[in-house]
């Protein structure tokens, strides 16, 4: 019974401390590969699940898509998630790609050459989130 109580007693306090997206300034998608991508909150509005895709909506159209099956988990998170330093090893291709999933380039150097945003640099199985100010 005591376990019971306390059990309902941290329930009760988690919930008189809601946390809203609105509290945050990123949504981290993390993939089933390890991979993770940033979304900046001021970058979409909405969230919709179809036909096994989930979409990320601003006021005026889709801004990109993922497919449901390839998801692990999502969560908001606050705070910088720039990466200051880019290392890539010259045995794999590197793609440079918007957070639309619109490929850009083939080489690190092509951000330089973009409009200020946030860019994905993919390498092998990795992916790294790069913030252009």
């Amino acid at each position: 019974m005591k376990t019971i109580k306390t059990l309902f007693l941290a329930i009760v306090a988690m919930m008189s401390q809601p946390s809203m997206a609105d509290d945050y300034q990123w949504l981290t998608i993390k993939f089933i590969d390890d991979t993770h991508v940033d979304v900046a909150l001021s970058d979409f509005s909405t969230i919709t699940f179809d036909k096994g895709l989930m979409k990320l909506w601003n006021s005026a159209a889709e801004i990109s898509s993922y497919d449901t099956r390839l998801l692990h988990k999502m969560f908001f998170k606050e705070g910088e998630t720039t990466i200051n330093q880019i290392t890539t090893d010259s045995n794999s291709s590197v793609q440079v790609l918007t957070t639309s999933g619109v490929v850009v380039g083939n080489s690190v150097d092509v951000i330089a050459r973009q409009p200020q945003g946030i860019y994905i640099v993919r390498q092998g199985g990795k992916a790294k989130k790069i913030v252009k100010p």
